[in-house]
């Protein structure tokens, strides 16, 4: 494909170039996903890694893409093939990313090539521009507005760009300059379409791993994710002593508070303790909360102490007692919890051992007549 040589027409090329693109990239995303899924937080990687990979796989393109462009006779089509880039970048990042990509890139063409497409003055303006299209897009996004106002403004940046090429010190003919605009034009709506459906698709996604990750009710992780994690900080205890904890948690008389008050109420005390839960632990390193049964929740604590775990059991019970649970009626109803405190030791030879371990203590805090915490002895 270099010099005047393709055995396919440019546009066909781009637009199986970019659809490929955009394939790749959402193939690379949900492997990102079920990474996610498979490893949770134990993942050796930033909290949320989708925006991350997502970057470099645009930067990494565009670069690649700016690298070409000095190889090849079609530098007009390579330039429709980067403002596209862009343009992703701009609709699917969040504007810190976006610009972030853009300054890289541009970076990158300024000081390892010697194409004088911008110039010194020319730069900064549509650096400047660009950065204001970004902002502009991103509080768009925020608002939510109508989805067929993106295509209207990049038809904008397209004319913008194309002009600019035209006015530019390239001598591009008015002829070359139509083909080249609509050509850009095709492939947009190819790919806009090819977009929408991806995002279609990518919903469907996020919401079938969501329901396989979060209880419905509480919207805490679930048990399955629990069972996950739990077997794999045993196994990180196991093989590097890695320090795990764990608080076992039961709303005390559930059943009575169900039959008395009805189950609608029921789920309003489940989903109250759920807030109180989340709230306590939100800003806590290495804590994760689970509802793992019907008013059972349970809480994995990593890389601290047996002392940390007891005091946040405290914290929770105290939270918990100054909650005024009212019915529809107005009446004020009590909630207590039973809760159990253990840290993994040599002694568990299982995962399910020091689980039946701590449960016992639970159930200890149960019998005794609820509202107490129940710690092991060391």
């Amino acid at each position: 494909m270099l010099g005047n040589q393709w055995l396919i027409s440019p546009l066909l090329t781009m637009i199986l170039v970019s659809l490929g693109t955009l394939l790749f990239h959402e193939i690379l995303i949900r492997r990102v996903d079920q990474l996610i899924a498979k490893y949770h937080r134990h993942l050796i990687i930033f909290e949320e890694p989708r925006p991350w990979v997502s970057t470099a796989f645009w930067l990494a393109l565009a670069m690649f893409v700016q690298s070409g462009e000095r190889q090849t006779a079609q530098q007009w089509f390579v330039l429709n093939l980067l403002l596209l880039i862009f343009l992703y970048a701009l609709f699917m990042l969040e504007l810190r990313m976006s610009i972030s990509l853009y300054l890289l890139s541009w970076a990158y063409y300024w000081f390892l090539t010697d194409h004088q497409l911008f110039s010194t003055i020319s730069a900064p303006l549509f650096t400047g521009i660009w950065i204001l299209l970004a902002v502009v897009i991103a509080r768009l996004k925020r608002h939510r507005v109508n989805p067929l106002i993106y295509p209207f403004l990049i038809v904008l940046i397209g004319s913008f760009f194309w002009t600019w090429v035209a006015l530019s010190q390239y001598k591009i003919e008015p002829r070359e300059l139509s083909i080249q605009f609509c050509e850009f034009m095709l492939i947009l709506a190819v790919n806009y379409y090819t977009i929408h459906l991806i995002n279609k698709e990518r919903l469907k996604q996020r919401a079938i791993l969501h329901q396989a990750m979060y209880d419905r009710l509480t919207n805490l992780y679930n048990f399955h994710l629990f069972d996950q994690n739990f077997h794999r900080a045993y196994q990180e205890y196991c093989r590097h002593q890695r320090p795990l904890t764990m608080i076992a948690i039961d709303i005390d008389h559930f059943k009575q508070i169900n039959d008395t008050h009805g189950h609608l109420f029921g789920n309003q005390t489940l989903q109250q303790v759920a807030r109180i839960l989340k709230t306590t632990t939100s800003k806590l390193k290495d804590v994760t909360v689970y509802r793992t049964g019907g008013e059972e929740f349970n809480i994995l604590v990593t890389n601290k102490s047996l002392t940390f775990t007891a005091e946040l059991a405290n914290q929770i019970a105290t939270a918990m007692s100054e909650v005024h649970h009212q019915t529809t009626a107005g009446q004020v109803v009590a909630l207590t919890l039973s809760i159990g405190v253990s840290k993994l030791n040599d002694s568990d030879s299982s995962a399910q051992d020091y689980f039946h371990r701590t449960d016992k203590l639970l159930y200890t805090a149960k019998r005794a007549g609820g509202n107490r915490i129940e710690l092991e002895r060391l």
